[in-house]
């Protein structure tokens, strides 16, 4: 009888332990950290970034994503030395974002140019790496013709949940 109990006890722990984990690690759980709603942020050199989180139903995106990213370009058309610097102006990128909240979004709208953003938004904060190359005119805008090719090798940002709009 004791074995009995000592069994019985040591599969009831058992089982308690694979539901804590199971529900840990539920992604229903972590999707409900995602907060719909609009988010403002800036990297550390305080160029700005702005997106849209959306539920619709069960699915989750991020829509509008505009960001302001400093890059090297790769020629040096002031004639100083040095590489020029631009800050290009992305816009209207989208994507999904995962249960647990994470955002990887690729966009390669031709053979030169391409913008990566990658991280994660949870708790109404998010934390994203933006990447970006291809070429842009003067004022930062793509622009296929140039005559800025550009790019960087990553750019950290964190923006936060404002006002509600999704």
């Amino acid at each position: 009888m004791n074995k009995f109990f000592a069994i019985t006890a040591a599969i009831i722990v058992s089982t308690s332990i694979s539901v804590s984990a199971a529900t840990a690690d539920n992604p229903g759980k972590s999707a409900d950290k995602v907060k719909a709603g609009h988010y403002e942020g800036k990297s550390n050199a305080g160029n700005a970034i702005s997106f849209d989180v959306v539920r619709n139903g069960s699915k989750t995106r991020v829509e509008n994503l505009s960001a302001d990213v400093k890059t090297e370009c790769w020629a040096d058309s002031d004639q100083d030395g040095v590489s020029d610097t631009l800050v290009a102006h992305v816009s209207n990128l989208s994507g999904k974002v995962t249960r647990a909240g994470e955002l990887d979004v690729f966009y390669a709208p031709d053979e030169d140019t391409e913008y990566v953003v990658q991280g994660s938004i949870v708790d109404g904060l998010a934390k994203l790496n933006v990447i970006v190359g291809g070429n842009w005119d003067a004022a930062g805008m793509p622009n296929t013709a140039g005559p800025f090719a550009c790019d960087n090798w990553g750019t950290r940002y964190k923006a936060e949940r404002g006002s509600s709009r999704g």
